[in-house]
């Protein structure tokens, strides 16, 4: 299905969004009004045609720069590899006049916190998510939107919303 042709404003809107993925900011730096940016950002975001809009510039972006999350993935372990002292690096020292290479390892702790922060928060890996998301479906219909919960109050919360809708026979 082919994309239907943008505004300026809604052109302007998906460029910018894909500076930092931020809705209200994307709004307001392409001409929306600081008043209703996260209203319009919010109202972009749920157009099929700025969506699509979106997830091709993002696909574009990736062909052009050849960075995608596997790069990302690839460049961080061996980041992670020098920072172990598992990768060596060619040094040329001086020993005693003379001039030669050698091959160390640097062990660097606090780059080997930084790599694994990184990788822990990537989103293909998401050790750290900090906000979970749960959808609950009750006869196939998404009914409710459940974050930052404990699992007690998710179940709870999820029977109580097949309760209401005539199926409590269970969670499934």
């Amino acid at each position: 299905m082919p994309v239907k042709k943008l505004t300026i404003k809604q052109d302007m809107f998906v460029k910018e969004y894909l500076k930092d993925l931020n809705g209200t900011q994307a709004a307001i730096r392409a001409g929306y009004s600081k008043k209703t940016a996260n209203r319009i950002a919010n109202q972009n975001l749920s157009k099929p045609d700025i969506r699509s809009a979106i997830e091709i510039a993002k696909q574009e972006r990736t062909e052009r720069t050849k960075i995608d999350a596997d790069y990302v993935l690839i460049q961080i372990q061996e980041y992670l590899d020098h920072c172990f002292g598992r990768k060596l690096i060619k040094k040329t020292v001086n020993v005693e006049g003379e001039y030669q290479t050698i091959e160390i390892g640097e062990f660097n702790p606090t780059g080997i916190g930084k790599a694994l922060e990184l990788l822990g928060k990537h989103v293909a890996v998401q050790a750290f998510k900090e906000k979970q998301e749960l959808y609950t479906t009750v006869n196939g219909v998404i009914n409710a939107k459940v974050t930052e919960m404990k699992p007690e109050e998710r179940l709870a919360r999820i029977k109580e919303l097949q309760k209401k809708m005539g199926y409590d026979n269970g969670v499934k």
